[in-house]
């Protein structure tokens, strides 16, 4: 399994107030926004994958980007 570390590129389309787990709700205004995550652990860049799917399937949310992803203006953009 392939291991590194990756970085998601997404599109928020308009302003918006999400709610990001435990952190609470934060306003994030329109706009590009850079993700930077760890592929070392176990399953590798299959992480990569799992947070693509969290934005198009809504599939159970586990880090904090999920919570970002599941936006409706949320726009996965592409990986690194």
């Amino acid at each position: 399994m392939q291991k590194g570390s990756y970085s998601l590129m997404i599109e928020l389309k308009s302003s918006q107030e999400i709610k990001i787990g435990a952190l609470g709700t934060k306003k994030f205004p329109k706009g590009y926004y850079a993700y930077n995550g760890s592929a070392f652990g176990p399953g590798g860049f299959k992480r990569v994958e799992r947070h693509k799917q969290t934005l198009e399937k809504g599939n159970k949310m586990h880090w904090h980007i999920d919570y970002f992803l599941s936006n409706s203006e949320t726009k996965y953009v592409w990986a690194l």
